[in-house]
Order: structure tokens, then sequence, then C-alpha cells
């Protein structure tokens, strides 16, 4: 069984028993072939994903992979929230971090890279925009940053 079937199953089993547990269904990466397969799974939710949350999803799958593909049931299973660093990748991504710090990767007009960090205060149609702090004395602007300019954005972790 090929990885991107292996994962396509399992994503049509996992999305409802996700939904049902009010969980986000992140990623599903697989590896390896046969009963070796390794099916790795990245949940989150508002307020984050805890141990819980993974163990209750875990053992939800499990059972229906049983009962639905005694082959699917063969692989292993990793279940795991996405961490404070994980890449912003859509929308919902960056709907769930507003108000907090992000690092932002954007594609200059010249080719080149740069990196912008701050609060990010407003999500539009055409891009974000986040509060920055320069200065010595950390003065904070807005900077309006277009979704075509972002080449990677995360959250930084706030101490």
């Amino acid at each position: 069984m090929d990885t991107k079937y292996l994962g396509n199953q399992v994503q049509l089993i996992a999305e409802p028993i996700a939904q049902a547990l009010d969980l986000d269904l992140l990623e599903i990466a697989c590896q390896g072939k046969g009963a070796g397969s390794v099916v790795r799974i990245t949940l989150d939710k508002d307020g984050g994903v805890g141990i819980r949350d993974c163990e209750q999803f875990h053992q939800s799958l499990r059972r229906a992979l049983e009962v639905a593909d005694p082959m699917l049931f063969a692989c292993r299973l990793e279940v795991s929230s996405p961490g404070v660093d994980r890449p912003l990748k859509n929308l919902k991504d960056y709907q769930r971090v507003v108000g907090k710090v992000i690092q932002v990767k954007i594609q200059d007009s010249e080719g080149g890279q740069q990196q912008v960090i701050g609060r990010l205060s407003a999500l539009t149609e055409i891009g974000v925009t986040l509060s920055v702090r320069t200065g010595k004395q950390q003065k904070t602007h807005e900077v309006e940053l277009f979704w075509d300019c972002i080449t990677e954005a995360k959250q930084q972790v706030e101490f």
C-alpha cells in the first residue's frame, strides 16, 4: 500500500473523528510500507491540544481503523500537537495567532528575503498587519505585508 493511498484512507476516517472531538486535523504524514508504515497525525484546536486530546483521538481512530480495514490497523499511529513554532500555512493558522508575535519572511522586490517580527494585529484579503517595534525607544508602528510576498511565517515564543 503506497503512502499516498494510506494517507487518503486514514484522512477519510480521521476527519469525522477529529470533528466530533472538536479538533482540527492539520496534517497526515505517512512513511514506510506495509506493517512497518508510520502515520503521523498533527491536531490542533482553539486553546491548544493537550495529551488527553491526542490520546482520545488516537484511541478512537485506532478502533475505527480496525473496523474499516485491517491493513490500515497494522500501521503505527503517532498523534501530536503542532508545537508553537509550526509554520503558519493557511488562513485558519493565522486566525489562531491574531494578537500573538509572529516572524514573517517576505520576498522583496529585488528577489531577496527579509524578516519581519511583530504582533499580528489584523488579517485582510490582501495580507496581514503587524505591530512592529523599532528604534531605541521601541516605538510601535503598523506594517502591512501582502500574502503574495510572504514565503514563510511562524509564531514566536513569548517570555
